[in-house]
């Protein structure tokens, strides 16, 4: 039979209709299929599940795959599993959100630090002063991580009318983030 793929977008994203995840993961079932693989696409039903998503791919592992496209939750706790498909002679691929370590075959996706660098230029030329909280994705994710780290150095260096006076994850759900702002409010 074909041989099996396997593409994996982190964090529930189909189920959630993340748009960004949903058209990779299509892509990627696309591109495979027209090339004679089989793709298997899955994910946990949170970005924060990174239990789940290890579990995933560890099943994935188990079955023996040709392949893992995974975008990771966690950049720590991938790395084991990494190392555990390598081990099977499973080339892994990242996708928007990279590892720490282990023996993955390359990083796709866009320069999260300067991509935060971008948005706090923005703000920047955007905002005369002010103070400024952040919302981030959720705790040990790569690209959220690179992401504000980016944001907050160009504010912190360049704009100094301009204060950062909170962080704290939202989790990449919008009711977590509504309740993070409104504590910020209060």
């Amino acid at each position: 039979g074909p041989a099996r793929f396997w593409s994996y977008g982190c964090a529930g994203l189909f189920l959630r209709g993340r748009a960004f995840h949903v058209t990779y993961g299509e892509a990627i079932k696309q591109a495979g299929e027209a090339a004679g693989y089989e793709v298997l696409v899955s994910g946990p039903d949170a970005e924060t599940d990174v239990d789940k998503q290890i579990s995933l791919i560890e099943t994935y592992i188990e079955q023996g795959v040709s392949a893992i496209v995974t975008s990771a939750c966690s950049s720590t706790a991938i790395v084991d599993v990494i190392e555990q498909a390598d081990a099977k002679g499973i080339p892994v691929f990242l996708v928007d959100s990279g590892a720490d370590g282990g023996p993955y075959v390359t990083f796709i996706g866009t320069d999260n630090y300067a991509g935060g660098q971008l948005a706090g230029e923005w703000v920047g030329e955007n905002v005369d002063s002010g103070k400024c909280v952040i919302l981030d994705g959720n705790s040990g994710n790569d690209a959220t991580t690179k992401r504000v780290k980016g944001f907050s150095e160009v504010i912190t260096d360049k704009y100094p009318k301009i204060e950062i006076v909170a962080s704290d994850y939202a989790n990449c759900e919008i009711s977590k983030a509504m309740e993070v702002t409104e504590n910020f409010l209060a």
